[in-house]
């Protein structure tokens, strides 16, 4: 992501002087800027602080600070605010303004983020605007809860909207079938607490990465790497289990150590015959294979990291884990069994404290809930702070059970349960976030309208609604790259999630998208959520606000 960008994402308002973008120089809107001779770029939300900078910039009279202006608003500038603008500005300074819909950030090609419920909907249907969808709109219903079908109303407003203002929207051969679902984190607890184990999701889980950097020591000093859409082999190994992606990087550095080498030669060689020509080009390769080589290296050793924490720590604990989600599918193990299973973890001091809570957490999800005597008991033997027992109480305010009951009851997952046999490409750890089972069930036309009501009018109605799908069973899953194209004339998918997605959500996103022909998910929320997120986020609950 460009720098200017990320400041925005920051700042919310931008200045920035074309010529010099090469250098970076951009400047905060409602900071003291120095006058410069030449246009401005106005990167701005359409706010009354942005309007009145940009009004004293240019004023109907007077000396402006710019040569001149080309304003952009990230998203629908009010009609008042307009008013205020064209009235107060010097017009033959202004050479463009317009509402370019970027009110949300790309974290990864097919996922969004938006940071409530009415600049939400203005997000999102800048998202939907942006891809030039006018998709039916949907919810999941949860009865404890109406934000969903709140947030799905207000998207719904939003939309029409903006297709009163572009009539184009959502046209187009398959669009009538697009459709956007709002789903909240409850949905799916279990796939924020299970140990992943694909690249990504176990390094912002286990490894000290922050956004996209990795932070590690390189001779004693702190360094960081990031990994984005750009490094394609990152692209290419993120999604994979660890073991599949130490084999790729090590092919991958066999073979530029190998290319290094025949580099060398040829330069010997050149030397020897006098051939400036091939000299000349072995030595431009020589940088660039160095560059891939030292990447190569970076990767193995975050792998490596990895795989110990894996062999040392979690085989046993992810293991106890799928067994906990995936019980009462392959192995029917009753109450008192698991019981038995889990007091050990919890009495290991080599476990760490906040594994013992995401067990038990998981346990009182499997559950439904656990009788009072046996949660107490398991918190006794994890010896847990009080701090740690009101975090995991919290699951309370958002289960819409108590963690503490007389008889457990098992939750009833409305989308089926989290597993597909045939697409366990890991089978140490089959559980399939439940967020995939939607994606395709809203594909093949198999949502319930009860469980996911329309909004509105669902206009894939009045179209044939059968999905071409080809199965992906390639053991080596490569991240879904963007379509060659730059519109895509498919169908789409769009999901928000209240709460955050995860990564191994994400990672579904990129996979149904592979499967079906002529479908592209995109999925979007607040920010992505790690354990550790949702954790400290859980722990939070109870408290005042500051």
């Amino acid at each position: 992501m460009p720098d200017f960008v990320e400041d925005f994402r920051r700042q919310k308002n931008l200045v920035l002087h074309p010529f010099k973008l090469s250098h970076q120089i951009v400047e905060d809107l409602l900071k003291v800027r120095e006058p410069i001779n030449m246009d401005a770029i106005y990167l701005i939300a359409p706010t009354q602080n942005s309007i009145t900078a940009v009004t004293n910039d240019f004023p109907k009279r007077g000396v402006t600070k710019y040569k001149a202006a080309h304003i952009f608003f990230t998203q629908a500038c009010p009609d008042p605010l307009f008013h205020t603008l064209s009235k107060s500005l010097n017009l033959p300074k202004i050479k463009s303004c317009k509402e370019i819909n970027i009110a949300f950030i790309p974290f990864e090609s097919q996922t969004v983020r938006t940071s409530h419920l009415e600049e939400l909907a203005i997000r999102i249907s800048t998202v939907c605007h942006t891809l030039k969808e006018y998709p039916s709109v949907r919810y999941i219903n949860n009865n404890k809860d109406t934000t969903n079908f709140e947030l799905a109303n207000l998207v719904l407003e939003k939309l029409k909207i903006l297709k009163d203002l572009n009539p184009s929207m959502g046209e187009g051969r398959g669009k009538l079938r697009s459709q956007l679902i709002i789903v909240d984190r409850t949905f799916d607890l279990n796939s924020i607490i299970l140990h992943e184990l694909t690249f990504q999701a176990m390094a912002y889980d286990n490894l000290t990465m922050e956004k996209k950097n990795f932070n590690f020591t390189d001779d004693n000093a702190q360094n960081f790497a990031c990994f984005e859409e750009r490094d394609i082999l990152w692209t290419q190994i993120r999604h994979q289990h660890i073991c599949h992606a130490v084999t790729v990087v090590n092919e991958k550095l066999k073979n530029c150590v190998s290319s290094l080498h025949t580099l060398s030669l040829a330069v010997g060689a050149a030397t020897k015959s006098s051939s400036v020509w091939g000299m000349s080009n072995a030595i431009k390769m020589i940088p660039e294979l160095n560059k891939e080589k030292e990447k190569c290296s970076l990767y193995i050793s975050e792998l490596q990291k990895c795989m110990d924490l894996y062999g040392k720590d979690l085989v046993n604990i992810c293991g106890l884990e799928q067994n906990l989600v995936m019980s009462d599918i392959t192995f029917g193990a009753n109450f008192t069994d698991f019981l038995s299973e889990l007091k050990p973890y919890l009495n290991n001091v080599n476990v760490s404290t906040q594994n013992k809570m995401r067990l038990i957490i998981l346990f009182i999800l499997h559950k439904g809930g656990l009788p009072e005597n046996i949660l107490n008991e398991f918190i006794q033997i994890a010896q847990l702070s009080p701090t740690n027992i009101q975090t995991i109480m919290n699951l309370n305010i958002i289960l819409g059970f108590c963690a503490t009951k007389k008889e457990g009851t098992k939750i009833q997952f409305p989308f089926g349960h989290g597993t597909r046999v045939s697409d366990e490409k890991f089978p140490v750890s089959p559980w399939t976030p439940l967020i995939k089972n939607l994606m395709e069930n809203c594909i093949e036309n198999k949502l319930d309208p009860e469980q996911c009501p329309f909004v509105g009018v669902n206009k894939s109605s009045t179209e044939n609604h059968a999905a071409s799908s080809s199965r992906y069973t390639a053991p080596n899953a490569m991240w879904h790259k963007p379509k060659v194209s730059t519109e895509f004339q498919g169908s789409r998918v769009i999901i928000y999630i209240l709460g955050g997605v995860t990564y191994s959500e994400m990672r579904c996103a990129y996979e149904v998208s592979k499967k079906f022909k002529n479908w592209e998910i995109i999925i979007g929320s607040s920010n992505p959520l790690t354990p550790n997120d949702f954790i400290q986020n859980l722990s939070e609950l109870n408290k005042p606000p500051h």
